[in-house]
């Protein structure tokens, strides 16, 4: 799956207004008393949280385990490109902000708008590969049961005259 660059921008002016309105709302304190034990040009790592298995949902749906693992271990694939891709994002627009000077909370707000707009990135592609994913498993399921499940038959209209 292909992210565009593109998106990352858009993602970046989120990070900067959330960071301007944090620099409104808390004090100068507030951020750099978590970021006390960091060095200055330090950038705190980024976590992603595990993703739910579709696995069980594969087979529930009705697919044979063969299919059902298939298609599981390219979703696992495509999140771990989605990762990849954060990550790399993440790591090169975060210390864009090392330039600031006597800013710490300015730097840190930053990074923390970003981390949170990279998880939420995250969080709503895989939602939506999930709900993708399933999605047409199930209409693959209903076209393949259709033709077993017998159609009422309609009277031709020289059967009603």
């Amino acid at each position: 799956m292909a992210l565009s660059r593109c998106g990352c921008k858009d993602e970046c002016a989120s990070a900067i207004k959330l960071r301007r309105l944090t620099e409104s709302l808390l004090p100068a304190s507030f951020l750099d008393s978590f970021l006390n034990v960091m060095q200055p040009g330090d950038i705190p790592p980024l976590h992603f949280p595990e993703v739910r298995d579709v696995l069980p949902e594969l087979l529930q749906l009705g697919l044979d385990s063969n299919h059902a693992n298939l298609l599981d271990k390219e979703f696992t694939s495509t999140v771990q490109q989605i990762d990849e891709y954060l990550l790399r994002s993440y790591q090169d627009d975060a210390p864009k902000f090392r330039s600031v000077k006597g800013l710490q909370t300015s730097r840190s707000a930053f990074i923390e708008a970003l981390q949170s707009q990279s998880l939420a990135v995250r969080s709503q592609t895989i939602q939506r590969l999930q709900n993708t994913l399933l999605s047409h498993v199930q209409s693959l399921r209903r076209t393949e049961l259709a033709p077993i499940i017998p159609q009422p038959s309609t009277p031709s209209t020289s059967e009603i005259y």
